[in-house]
């Protein structure tokens, strides 16, 4: 849910509904619809990572597995300072993890 927010937050950070004053023209509609599209492209792409995640959880302690798990989030969290709009194939690639 966090990272769902965040996402959002992000995303809206974009909105511009002045064509002369902004470099990048982003409306609030073009938000709601690129976080759906990037959400559901998110979602399908969990279904197989939460199986694989699942299996690796029986077999690695989680002594390695939860600061793993939090050191990958903050490096995905880290990577959105450089993508340079949310419709960008980066932001699409960093929505899927």
């Amino acid at each position: 849910m966090v990272q769902q927010v965040s996402f959002y937050n992000w995303i809206s950070s974009f909105v511009c509904t002045d064509k002369l004053t902004c470099d990048f023209y982003f409306t609030n509609d073009d938000a709601n619809s690129v976080w759906q599209t990037q959400n559901l492209i998110a979602n399908l792409c969990a279904i197989p990572f939460v199986i694989i995640a699942g299996k690796v959880a029986d077999k690695v302690s989680a002594k390695i597995l939860i600061p793993g798990g939090l050191i990958f989030q903050i490096v995905v969290f880290s990577a959105y300072c450089f993508v340079p709009n949310p419709t960008c194939w980066q932001a699409y690639a960093m929505a899927v993890p």
